[in-house]
């Protein structure tokens, strides 16, 4: 539909991450591929989906990208710029 608003799909929370991003997307990526495909009726009408990003903060993105987290030695994913390690005596 055009001009539609983004919207949140689900907030998650727990004790600990899961061990892997693949068992924490499996049921959406299954879930968003079918309606990607298939769409779904509303009202007698077939309504398609389609996603054009996601938006995370920056611990999610790199869980799910799979890259070293934010902070993390030699870790922006925008550039090659390596980082400085200070140790701070604790």
């Amino acid at each position: 539909m055009e001009g539609a608003k983004p919207f949140e799909i689900g907030p998650y929370h727990g004790h600990s991450k899961p061990d892997h991003p693949n068992d924490y997307l499996r049921y959406f990526h299954t879930e968003i591929t079918n309606l990607i495909e298939n769409g779904f009726y509303y009202k007698a009408s077939n309504v398609k989906i389609e996603t054009t990003g996601f938006c995370c903060n920056a611990p999610a993105l790199s869980f799910i990208k799979l890259i070293k987290p934010c902070g993390a030695h030699y870790c922006c994913m925008k550039c090659e710029t390596e980082g400085e390690y200070v140790f701070n005596g604790s």
